[in-house]
């Protein structure tokens, strides 16, 4: 009888703890493991960069002869070399030119180029402009128009552009003395005092 009850008490424990055991075996096997979700990883913001001049480009300086911003081009007149046009696009660079609108006939500019099939390609073009000499300062023609509407100051106005443009037309109260004739004659065409206001003026870019 003894017996007996050891073996099942025995027995009830092997029974208790085989059905805790699945017990337990069945909470692990009921746990869900989600997936891990990592943060994605920003990309480096984008700056815009300006394009870079290409290698192995040439460059050649001449005066504008005309510029097309319907067919994109601009004709140039190249010393020895006598036009040549190149071809403008949204890769082409301006220096003391905010875009090819602001570049007129007459001007004198240099252009960076490279042939590209048929097309001479300008990626770069920089308008020239005169360096002046010290003691000489610019004058905008909004404080000229004051000045000569005024009828006011010691100046003296000198158009030095060629006669034959000054006879088509020129400010009021100006003299004519061609740069060319001031070269060759020099100083002597000047008024002896020196201290009086000289202003030139002629038909390109200052």
């Amino acid at each position: 009888m003894f017996k007996s009850k050891k073996v099942l008490s025995l027995l009830i424990l092997i029974l208790f703890m085989a059905g805790a055991g699945c017990a337990v075996a069945t909470e692990k096997a009921a746990v869900k493991f989600e997936p891990v979700k990592t943060a994605a990883k920003s990309e480096p913001a984008k700056t815009a960069t300006r394009p870079v001049e290409p290698a192995n480009v040439i460059s050649v300086k001449g005066k504008v002869k005309g510029i097309s911003l319907n067919a994109h081009t601009i004709a140039v007149d190249v010393k020895n070399q006598g036009f040549l046009v190149f071809k403008l696009n949204e890769r082409t660079m301006y220096k003391n030119a905010k875009s090819a609108e602001d570049i007129k006939a007459g001007e004198s500019v240099t252009v960076s180029y490279k042939p590209i099939g048929a097309d001479n390609v300008a990626y770069v073009i920089r308008k020239n402009l005169v360096k002046l000499p010290d003691g000489v300062t610019e004058i905008s023609t909004q404080e000229l128009l004051s000045l000569v509407n005024s009828q006011k100051g010691d100046y003296l106005l000198i158009d030095a552009r060629p006669a034959i443009k000054y006879k088509e037309e020129h400010i009021p109260s100006c003299v004519s003395i061609p740069f060319t004739k001031l070269k060759k004659e020099g100083k002597g065409l000047l008024p002896a005092d020196k201290d009086r206001l000289l202003i030139f003026y002629c038909g390109g870019p200052t």
